[in-house]
């Protein structure tokens, strides 16, 4: 009866986190450097509507044009970093990112907090949508991410990193 009652336990847990088989990636570029790079393997949880932070790491099919940019294949996906969520307002400077007009601060991430110039577009300030969210690299001075293609949508993430792995089979690749 215990037995029973644990995997009835952790199927009610497996099931309200959302939380599927692990789904692998290997990193190929420098754009999540210095916290993932190229050659590394992460582990993700295929995403199911769960709700998502700030800072947390998705996996995700990018814009059409950002492929082309990159000379891409189509089934490409990449991986990023959240810092906005639905509704909030994005704001670039040279050197600060602000979410809702307070500045965003990363302890573990310095390139996202103030310490290195941030390079933006020509545009610089986003209200995002509901069900859309701001995407950067750790890398910022080497990531094709939000800042070059906008919001992300939420229909688009197929994945949350939760670790890196040494699993090696079965794993799309993210763009060079």
């Amino acid at each position: 009866m215990s037995k029973l009652l644990v995997c009835f336990t952790g199927l009610i847990l497996a099931l309200n986190w959302g939380c599927t088989p692990d789904l692998h990636f290997t990193v190929r570029s420098g754009s999540m450097s210095p916290t993932y790079r190229p050659g590394e393997v992460v582990r993700a949880y295929r995403y199911s509507g769960q709700e998502l932070k700030r800072f947390d790491v998705v996996v995700f099919t990018p814009p059409p044009d950002s492929l082309r940019w990159q000379g891409a294949p189509t089934n490409t996906v990449f991986m990023f970093r959240i810092i906005a969520l639905p509704l909030e307002t994005v704001w670039l400077s040279t050197n600060s990112v602000y979410v809702n007009d307070k500045p965003l601060y990363v302890p573990d991430i310095p390139s996202l907090s103030g310490s290195r110039t941030i390079p933006t577009m020509d545009t610089n300030r986003w209200q995002l949508r509901q069900n859309e969210f701001f995407v950067v690299g750790d890398n910022v001075t080497n990531a094709l991410d939000s800042r070059m293609f906008g919001p992300i949508s939420g229909s688009s993430i197929k994945a949350v990193v939760h670790q890196r792995s040494d699993a090696v089979s079965n794993r799309p690749m993210l763009p060079d």
